[in-house]
């Protein structure tokens, strides 16, 4: 019986795994740009700028790591080698310690972190910078 449950977790943890790993090279093959900012209180921002079906897509990942702010907002900015410039603002939101919010292509969960980006952007020279503000 025992050996029974070791295989079924193993071929779960196995499964897991893969179906994991080909989301990641998924999402890895449609990225145009990344990075990650984080604020001197101990909030992260990681943003992928992707091909959403043919629109070219901010997705963010924001993760309050300390909880020191929990209502943090952010501009995020971004400028390319042929002048071109937008900027995202997420507003104030509230958060916890060890919280995580994430968007994706297919969902619209947490979509005050996904944005629609300038098609134009040289996306070999862009480069971001943020600023955070709290409450």
């Amino acid at each position: 019986m025992k050996i029974k449950r070791i295989i079924v977790t193993f071929l779960i943890g196995v499964l897991i795994a893969f179906q994991s790993t080909a989301f990641a090279q998924s999402l890895k093959n449609n990225t145009l740009s990344s990075g990650a900012f984080e604020a001197e209180f101990h909030f992260d921002v990681f943003y992928s700028i992707v091909d959403c079906d043919g629109t070219k897509t901010l997705l963010i990942t924001a993760f309050n790591e300390s909880g020191a702010k929990t209502e943090v907002g952010f501009d995020l900015e971004f400028v390319d080698a042929l002048g071109n410039k937008q900027t995202f603002q997420v507003p104030i939101f509230k958060s916890k310690m060890s919280e995580m919010f994430q968007t994706t292509c297919e969902s619209d969960q947490n979509s005050f972190l996904k944005f629609a980006v300038n098609k134009e952007f040289d996306f070999k020279s862009i480069a971001g910078s943020i600023k955070f503000y709290s409450k």
